[in-house]
């Protein structure tokens, strides 16, 4: 039996709950427990850096922008996570979600990181919803490319190192 609602059919709400069902399977990829996403960008040394660069590692991604207070107060702290735990299993990978290289560049060069830094072109910020969940944020990926845990604002040194333990 079809049932029209005000000139509507069933079969058409039966689409759009298909549809949102494969909106929330997409969204799913970029929280916990889905995929982590698919990225290449420019580096703060000039080259290209892509997510299939870190296939089998464990990551920390960190987004950040220059302008951001806590992002500066936290580059310290992380720079020395990396020179403890950095491997050949693991890294961190600094991501200006909101400026260019040459300013990304100059952030690292600020705090003498050791990890890489790439200029996101959008496809990380839009992924996380940068703009709209804010700065920082830090995303913890397993060796198997799934996403473990997701922070936004700013983290203790020992929350850092104790999410990375957790993905090593």
């Amino acid at each position: 039996m079809t049932r029209t609602m005000g000139g509507r059919t069933l079969g058409m709400l039966v689409g759009l709950t298909m549809l949102l069902a494969g909106c929330a399977k997409m969204h799913a990829a970029n929280t916990v427990g889905g995929a982590a996403p698919v990225w290449s960008d420019p580096s703060d040394v000039g080259t290209t850096l892509s997510s299939s660069n870190f296939a089998g590692k464990a990551v920390y991604l960190n987004l950040f922008a220059s302008w951001c207070p806590p992002c500066n107060d936290e580059a310290p702290a992380i720079n020395a996570l990396d020179k403890r735990y950095a491997s050949s299993t693991f890294t961190v990978i600094g991501v200006d979600v909101d400026e260019n290289p040459v300013t990304a560049a100059k952030f690292a060069a600020k705090y003498h990181l050791v990890y890489p830094v790439i200029a996101d072109t959008g496809v990380l910020r839009d992924a996380f919803n940068a703009n709209g969940n804010g700065l920082p944020m830090h995303i913890f990926i397993r060796r198997n490319g799934t996403i473990e845990r997701i922070v936004v604002g700013e983290m203790a040194p020992k929350e850092i190192e104790a999410a990375i333990k957790r993905i090593l």
